[in-house]
Protein backbone atom coordinates (compact mmCIF):
# COMPACT_ATOMS: atom_id res chain seq x y z
CA UNK A 1 0.00 0.00 0.00
CA UNK A 2 2.93 2.51 0.78
CA UNK A 3 4.52 2.00 -2.65
CA UNK A 4 0.78 2.83 -4.49
CA UNK A 5 1.22 6.29 -2.28
CA UNK A 6 4.75 7.11 -3.14
CA UNK A 7 3.97 6.71 -6.96
CA UNK A 8 0.98 8.61 -6.50
CA UNK A 9 2.50 11.24 -5.14
CA UNK A 10 5.39 11.14 -7.41
CA UNK A 11 3.00 11.61 -10.41
CA UNK A 12 1.55 14.44 -8.83
CA UNK A 13 5.00 15.85 -8.25
CA UNK A 14 6.20 15.46 -12.01
CA UNK A 15 2.33 17.02 -13.27
CA UNK A 16 3.07 19.65 -10.24
CA UNK A 17 6.19 21.21 -12.66
CA UNK A 18 5.16 20.37 -15.73
CA UNK A 19 2.26 22.95 -15.75
CA UNK A 20 2.40 25.69 -18.39
CA UNK A 21 0.04 29.01 -19.35
CA UNK A 22 0.45 29.95 -22.89
CA UNK A 23 3.51 27.61 -23.35
CA UNK A 24 5.64 29.70 -19.93
CA UNK A 25 6.14 27.14 -17.59
CA UNK A 26 4.84 28.40 -13.96
CA UNK A 27 7.09 28.34 -11.06
CA UNK A 28 10.09 28.58 -13.14
CA UNK A 29 12.60 31.48 -13.72
CA UNK A 30 11.02 33.23 -17.46
CA UNK A 31 12.94 32.14 -20.49
CA UNK A 32 11.85 34.85 -22.75
CA UNK A 33 13.76 37.96 -24.45
CA UNK A 34 12.98 41.25 -23.91
CA UNK A 35 10.98 43.52 -26.54
CA UNK A 36 12.51 45.84 -27.94
CA UNK A 37 12.07 49.16 -27.11
CA UNK A 38 13.07 53.34 -27.86
CA UNK A 39 14.12 55.81 -25.18
CA UNK A 40 12.40 58.98 -26.21
CA UNK A 41 13.86 60.94 -22.86
CA UNK A 42 15.47 59.51 -19.32
CA UNK A 43 11.92 58.64 -18.08
CA UNK A 44 10.30 57.42 -20.91
CA UNK A 45 11.07 54.08 -23.31
CA UNK A 46 8.57 52.88 -25.91
CA UNK A 47 8.45 49.08 -26.20
CA UNK A 48 7.91 47.89 -29.49
CA UNK A 49 5.80 44.94 -30.77
CA UNK A 50 7.58 41.75 -30.85
CA UNK A 51 8.22 40.54 -35.04
CA UNK A 52 8.23 37.10 -33.98
CA UNK A 53 7.63 34.64 -30.91
CA UNK A 54 7.05 36.44 -27.39
CA UNK A 55 8.70 39.07 -25.83
CA UNK A 56 8.02 41.19 -22.02
CA UNK A 57 8.18 44.42 -21.49
CA UNK A 58 7.93 46.13 -17.89
CA UNK A 59 4.73 47.22 -16.96
CA UNK A 60 5.58 51.31 -15.63
CA UNK A 61 8.94 51.70 -16.36
CA UNK A 62 9.59 55.39 -15.14
CA UNK A 63 12.24 55.28 -17.66
CA UNK A 64 13.85 51.71 -16.64
CA UNK A 65 14.78 48.69 -18.64
CA UNK A 66 15.76 46.49 -15.65
CA UNK A 67 13.41 44.28 -14.35
CA UNK A 68 12.85 44.24 -10.50
CA UNK A 69 11.95 41.56 -8.45
CA UNK A 70 8.13 43.97 -7.79
CA UNK A 71 7.68 45.01 -11.58
CA UNK A 72 4.64 43.78 -13.61
CA UNK A 73 5.42 42.08 -16.74
CA UNK A 74 2.99 42.58 -20.01
CA UNK A 75 3.97 39.84 -22.80
CA UNK A 76 3.29 40.07 -26.50
CA UNK A 77 2.92 37.61 -29.21
CA UNK A 78 3.98 37.95 -32.57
Amino acid sequence: MNAKWCLLLLGFGAAAHAVTVFGIKLGAPLDMRECGYSRIDASTVIFNPPTHGACYQIEGTHGRTQVRSDDNLLVSWA
